[in-house]
């Protein structure tokens, strides 16, 4: 039942004809929660959803987990009001991070070849055709795929036309998630092509999916500050010049026209651009140049700051203790000790009082 249910590569008249053949050897035809899930099988049986665009779908539950998973990581059930937009805003800079790192990526690093692509290895290995017929300038196939649960051919339609490759396939894999299926490409393969089809490539697919113009931009302002006008005229800038490059990305000769272009306003920028030392003396009110020397300033101690020595161990003191030079007794010459302390020494005045006595 598993591989009728979730099957997404039968038809709707395979998927019934399959399930009346499991209930009824399996004596399920009076069972009322089979028949209720039977009555609703437009909603739910992959079967039903053939060139329904379903690219990019979620469902519910992968929807719900993912987002308990996000808030799990930031806060606990015990965090207050205050706590919980602290550590929101913290979550928010890190995926702005890694937004921005996944665009740095993207730009910079180059992707994996078409020759790792699953599909196109599915139909080297996995693909095999049965029928091969030819009316007008349409070519008809019908292909094999082995390890598939369903046992029918899928039947592709490929065709040559002016304005490029014309090519379905019965499956409908490209119509619900925007990618060829293997199908295709042994039809592709088996005919010689060795560029990819352009209209096959959805523009979820492209590097330029994501807008790369960004709310959270990298430029700094300076001390002149940032206001509602210079906001609308960065943004301007922003989206005219991503919309030129996308509608010149084809064009690589207009497409150097129009960096040259950009490139000759870098000049000009840094002659209009102040200087950074007059800016700051402007702002300090010291225009004039002084030969004076600025000197590191003497570092004072507050009172209560605490002492900044580690605290040392018993073996440590020892060990110091016995590297230092030690010095003699006056009286003994022994180490260790002093005149005052000398047991030589106590022990001549003892006698010596003894005596007196």
């Amino acid at each position: 039942m598993t591989h009728v249910v979730w099957n997404d590569t039968i038809f709707p008249e395979d998927f019934e004809t399959e399930w009346h053949s499991i209930m009824s050897t399996f004596g399920f035809e009076n069972n009322e929660w089979l028949k209720d899930m039977y009555d609703l099988r437009f909603d739910w049986i992959p079967a039903y959803y053939h060139g329904e665009n379903l690219a990019g779908l979620m469902r519910t539950t992968s929807r719900c987990e993912s987002e308990n998973y996000f808030f799990g990581q930031i806060c606990n059930p015990r965090c207050t009001f205050v706590e919980f937009f602290t550590h929101f805003e913290t979550a928010m800079d890190i995926q702005r991070h890694e937004h921005r790192r996944n665009d740095h990526d993207t730009r910079y690093i180059q992707s994996k070849t078409w020759s790792d692509f699953i599909a196109i290895d599915a139909a080297i290995t996995k693909c095999m055709s049965k029928s091969h017929d030819t009316v007008g300038d349409v070519q008809y196939y019908e292909i094999k795929g082995f390890k598939q649960p369903c046992t029918f051919l899928f039947k592709v339609q490929y065709s040559k036309q002016e304005d490029g490759l014309s090519i379905s396939c019965t499956c409908k894999w490209f119509e619900q998630f925007g990618i060829l299926c293997r199908h295709i490409f042994y039809v592709l393969q088996y005919d010689d092509i060795t560029e990819f089809p352009r209209r096959y490539l959805h523009r979820r697919w492209m590097r330029d999916v994501v807008s790369n113009g960004s709310n959270h931009c990298n430029i700094r302002f300076d001390e002149i500050g940032r206001n509602s006008e210079i906001d609308k005229v960065f943004r301007e800038i922003v989206v005219s010049n991503e919309y030129v490059v996308n509608r010149l990305v084809g064009d690589l000769d207009e497409l150097c026209r129009y960096r040259d272009h950009i490139k000759s306003y870098i000049d000009k920028a840094d002659e209009v651009m102040v200087a950074a030392p007059e800016r700051f003396a402007d702002i300090g009110g010291n225009l004039e140049k002084s030969d004076s020397m600025i000197r590191v300033p003497i570092k004072i101690r507050t009172i209560g700051c605490g002492v900044q020595k580690r605290i040392k161990s018993n073996r440590e003191i020892a060990i110091q203790k016995s590297l230092k030079i030690q010095k003699s007794c006056r009286v003994c010459g022994g180490k260790g000790h002093n005149s005052r302390t000398c047991k030589d020494k106590v022990s001549s005045n003892a006698i010596g009082s003894s005596n007196a006595i």
